[in-house]
């Protein structure tokens, strides 16, 4: 790696590389769903398109306009995935309209006109969001964290619109320019973990593969996960937007409006949590980690009006 590239940029170039070779070395598996061989192709485009820019070492910029394109590209390749597999559930469903409706693409998406772009992801979301709580939709791993995080780089894109006046002329840090590229690669890694659950059913050999390949970046780092659910203790209700803080590292994370959270890389062993919700009592529970697992644990609060 050439000097202005992060070793945690090293590490996910190293991880994506993995990823080409699994891919490579399972062809037949990649290719039993389309969507997935899809993404798989433009994967490697984008791959390849990082690679170039390692090898010629001057990455250069042209200015503002580069910039622009790889911002409004990251939402194109953001959204071309909900927007397919929403258009699966609609067909599936017989839902004619629905599927009309969020027929977007990865390139009908990039060439819409720059102000269109943060509208139109308005709309996208306005239009999914009804069908977040339907139990079939959900099976399509669609959240309302997925549309948060979707309509955040929209208005990244946006913003850049409204501020960026300046144009960077000449060659540009490294390593900014990697992180750029870096961008629609982690767009296809939240594809790919998405379409995995397919593959857990149909290829688990393949998921099992992919799934350490996720978790372990070239220095050897196990990924430590920490998952589940925030619920009300007694009805098992769903509480959304909850903020879970372990107190060790002083890292908290939000549940997202379907009361699902997830922290992830830390080093195994025994942390506290606190956990804090509207209208909830707070709590505070001791659980142990192990260095490269995923633990799966519910969290259950008691309502400020319940006296027990």
């Amino acid at each position: 790696m050439n000097e202005g590239i992060t070793l945690a940029q090293s590490d996910e170039i190293n991880k994506y590389l993995g990823f080409r070779a699994l891919f490579k070395n399972n062809a037949t598996q990649v290719g039993l769903l389309p969507t997935f061989a899809t993404r798989a192709t433009i994967f490697e485009s984008h791959l390849t398109d990082l690679e170039k820019a390692i090898i010629s070492k001057n990455i250069t910029s042209t200015g503002a306009t580069i910039d622009k394109n790889l911002k409004k590209r990251a939402v194109a390749v953001y959204y071309e995935d909900k927007c397919q597999l929403t258009r699966n559930f609609a067909i599936d469903a017989g839902n004619n309209d629905l599927a009309k409706n969020i027929n977007f693409t990865e390139n009908s998406i990039f060439h819409l006109k720059d102000i269109e772009v943060y509208p139109q992801i308005v709309a996208i979301n306005n239009t999914i969001t009804p069908f977040l709580n339907d139990l079939v939709y959900k099976t399509y791993n669609i959240t309302a964290l997925t549309l948060s995080d979707g309509l955040a780089l929209a208005a990244d894109f946006r913003d850049y619109l409204h501020t960026n006046t300046n144009i960077l002329h000449g060659k540009s840090v490294a390593g900014k320019s990697i992180d750029a590229l870096l961008i629609p690669l982690r767009a296809d890694n939240h594809s790919f973990n998405m379409q995995m659950t397919w593959h857990k059913k149909h290829a688990n050999a393949f998921y099992l593969l992919y799934d350490e390949g996720n978790r372990i970046n070239q220095t050897g780092n196990a990924i430590t996960r920490l998952l589940g659910d925030v619920v009300e203790k007694g009805s098992g209700n769903l509480i959304p937007n909850a903020v879970i803080t372990n107190n060790q590292l002083e890292k908290s994370v939000t549940a997202d409006l379907s009361g699902h959270y997830s922290i992830e890389k830390f080093i195994s062993g025994l942390y506290s949590y606190t956990i804090t919700a509207p209208e909830f009592k707070p709590i505070t529970v001791v659980l142990k980690s192990v260095s490269g697992e995923s633990l799966t644990h519910n969290l259950e609060l008691v309502a400020i009006y319940n006296k027990k």
